[in-house]
């Protein structure tokens, strides 16, 4: 399903939004030292990411994000192994199908106290909260749409 454009830009502000705040916690759990690099694995496009990361750095001087991408035809697994293994970056976009599996195999960390003033104002908290506890911060959320030919169904 595609976006109208403006629908599609206002996608992209939220999404701006949510990966700076996501990053501005990440740096603020980042050791201290002159010049800190923050490591995000995420499934976005780079040209979309891009701006958004330039508008991040210019705000936090010091911090450098190096972006990984994730693909789709692997980027779970690709997680997943991290995370058995230890070796994770600092932020990661988790998919709705692979949250469940970190919140019960106790891979994530509480974000709860660095992001409840932003409670109130995203949707979404549910899918990365276990009871009260916030293990993240909800950055896409997607509609998904069920099209059906009623003359075809009718006849069936």
């Amino acid at each position: 399903m595609r976006l109208h454009p403006p629908a599609a830009a206002r996608v992209r502000r939220a999404g701006a939004a949510l990966a700076l705040v996501m990053l501005a916690l990440a740096a603020s759990c980042a050791p201290r030292t002159k010049t800190r690099e923050l490591v995000f694995w995420e499934f976005w496009s780079p040209a979309v990411l891009r701006p958004i990361l330039a508008r991040f750095e210019r705000t936090h001087p010091g911090v450098h994000v190096r972006v990984e991408q994730l693909a789709w035809q692997d980027g779970q697994q690709r997680i997943a192994a991290a995370a058995a293994a230890g070796d994770v970056p600092d932020l990661v976009e988790l998919g709705a199908a692979l949250m469940p599996r970190m919140l019960a195999g106790g891979k994530l960390v509480d974000w709860s106290a660095g992001v409840a003033d932003l409670k109130s104002s995203l949707r979404g908290w549910e899918l990365c909260s276990l009871g009260e506890t916030m293990f993240g911060v909800p950055w896409v959320l997607d509609t998904r749409a069920l099209f059906w030919n009623k003359a075809l169904f009718a006849r069936a």
